[in-house]
């Protein structure tokens, strides 16, 4: 599974998107490893695997387009950051529920991810392989910042290829992505 503990900063992608992540990203100083480019789109934006144009790294924000054109691909895996009772209510048809929270130490009160051993052992059970493209999202409403997290999450426990959905569910739906409730 996920076999290194590392940090990549991400400013620049979620600059502003909550004050945990601010922290977690200036906790690294200097400890950022370059993200690998297996896969990635160029800074042209589009590209193979859907990098929104205007980030500082396109490669970690996927467009609605792109995912509707992938969401089915056997080497991308969508999942849902939000409440287990928001994903039963709509999701994006084969994403897997996986609540932020349930990554979160629940012996630290400042939200810190768990163990590597834990998460690894969450990412396992969700289906959550290195072979794959990770793409996280939330409700997309500007104050749900659960796909990010979980985004750092991903990132911070060494996953090598996960993004973040451009405007989350609230996208995802204006753009007449279709929503599913089975899980």
């Amino acid at each position: 599974m996920i076999g290194r503990m590392t940090r990549r900063t991400v400013s620049g992608v979620f600059v502003g998107a909550a004050g945990w992540l601010a922290a977690a990203c200036g906790a690294s100083s200097g400890q950022s490893a370059a993200p690998s480019n297996v896969g990635v789109p160029s800074a042209s934006g589009g590209g193979a695997t859907g990098g929104a144009t205007g980030f500082v790294n396109p490669n970690l924000v996927v467009s609605v387009d792109w995912l509707k054109q992938n969401v089915k691909a056997a080497n991308v895996r969508v999942v849902d950051a939000r409440s287990a009772a928001d994903y039963e209510k709509g999701h994006i048809p084969g994403a897997v529920s996986l609540p932020v929270a349930e990554t979160f130490d629940p012996t630290l009160d400042k939200n810190y991810p768990d163990t590597k051993e834990k998460l690894e052992a969450l990412f396992g059970a969700k289906g959550i392989g290195d072979s794959l493209r990770v793409i996280t999202y939330d409700g997309g409403n500007g104050t749900d910042t659960t796909g990010s997290r979980l985004f750092w999450t991903l990132e911070y426990a060494g996953h090598p290829s996960v993004a973040v959905l451009d405007g989350g569910l609230k996208s995802w739906q204006a753009a007449a992505g279709e929503v599913s409730t089975e899980a």
